[in-house]
């Protein structure tokens, strides 16, 4: 897990104190404009993909790109990061987010997300430039995310609103005392607290997704109740599956203690099943998430698929669009419906995003491991002279 460029795996491999000068990086992409000046940049260092942790190809694919104590970046950026720029091979400038940045005399720590295309059987590399003193920000957040996005929250923030990073800003507000900048996987995270705690990520119609997938990162304290992790269900309040409508996973103890479920609703019918048990235990760090492309239904735990509703629905089921009903329900992360509020989640919560496609297994595996152990899907080269310029 990641903290303040922290790094941890599933055993921790290093730390990094965080500096002082920290940055929080979101913020709208800022255009480069014609006329004024040509910005020549001094230096860019290659960053290749290597293809062990690539699953299957993945097309505009959004990378996890970690850089820590890295001593040429540190004595050659602006101390806000602004003359970063994320190119391919031949210069060409690709959309970036920074996530988190902050810098020391000495030392600099970086989280950047980008697009691209990885296939397992080729390398790829890309370049991080740097060095350029009068430098605007060049980022374009939205462009990470492919339009299927319909929700990316990193769950970064120190307080207040937690922002969505793809176009249809679906931000997200935090209510009742939900810790905030908690110790997560990559940068910060979001603690629930089991009773109260809940993120609303409001109602717009582009999360009310046909077909879809819901991931993110969780570590539960406690596996012995029933919680709601994310998703925008829809009930009365008074009988929980008459009417149901919506797109949700949750922990659960209905099979065992820790058994993740699968709720939708498939044109009208109330549906869910539930993985075999025993998946998810107390104080571990998970990547679990659920899919459903229009005739099945499929969990996922750290980038592998552990069961789907081939093996037979608990309730209902079938083949057709997700339904939404009337009032069109909240995103909610943390409870079970903003409506009918209850089985709140307790725990850790971070890198929450929900697309209106299910997402391949491929796409899944190769998330997990991006996000889990980035400093083995690149290798970061030798500091060189760039060549890149733009105009300002």
């Amino acid at each position: 897990m990641f903290k303040k460029l922290l790094l941890s795996l599933v055993i921790p491999i290093f730390m990094i104190a965080p500096a002082s000068a920290k940055m929080k990086c979101w913020s709208s992409y800022q255009a480069t404009t014609t006329g004024s000046q040509t910005l020549e940049w001094s230096y860019y260092k290659n960053v290749t993909i290597g293809t062990t942790n690539v699953s299957g190809t993945v097309t505009n694919f959004p990378t996890l790109l970690v850089i820590g104590t890295d001593t040429d970046i540190a004595n050659n950026t602006q101390n806000s990061g602004n003359d970063i720029r994320i190119t391919d091979s031949n210069n060409v400038k690709i959309p970036y987010e920074i996530e988190y940045f902050t810098k020391t005399v000495t030392a600099n720590q970086i989280i950047i997300w980008f697009p691209g295309t990885w296939t397992p059987n080729a390398t790829s590399t890309i370049r991080i430039h740097y060095g350029q003193s009068t430098a605007a920000s060049g980022q374009n957040i939205t462009g990470v995310w492919d339009s299927n996005f319909k929700g990316v929250w990193h769950q970064d923030e120190t307080s207040g609103t937690i922002y969505d990073s793809t176009s249809f800003a679906n931000n997200g507000i935090p209510n009742n005392g939900v810790v905030q900048d908690a110790l997560g996987k990559i940068d910060g995270a979001d603690d629930f607290n089991g009773t109260t705690h809940y993120i609303d990520a409001g109602n717009s119609s582009s999360l009310q997704v046909a077909n879809g997938t819901i991931m993110g990162w969780v570590k539960p304290d406690n596996v012995s109740n029933t919680q709601f992790i994310a998703g925008l269900p829809y009930d009365d309040g008074a009988t929980w599956d008459t009417p149901w409508t919506g797109f949700v996973f949750s922990i659960l103890t209905d099979v065992s203690p820790g058994t993740i479920r699968w709720y939708g609703s498939i044109g009208g019918t109330y549906s869910c099943f539930s993985s075999n048990g025993n998946e998810v235990a107390v104080g571990n760090l998970y990547y679990i998430g659920i899919t459903w492309d229009g005739s099945v239904a499929r969990i996922y735990k750290n980038g592998a698929e552990i069961k789907n509703s081939n093996a037979g629905w608990e309730t209902g089921g079938g083949t057709g669009n997700l339904s939404y009903g009337t009032p069109a329900p909240s995103f909610v992360i943390g409870m079970r419906s903003k409506n009918s509020p209850g089985e709140y989640y307790d725990g850790i919560s971070d890198e929450v995003r929900i697309s209106n496609i299910a997402r391949s297994a491929n796409w899944i595996a190769t998330e997990y491991n991006n996000q889990n152990n980035p400093f083995g899907f690149y290798t970061i080269g030798i500091q060189q002279t760039s060549s890149y310029t733009e105009i300002q």
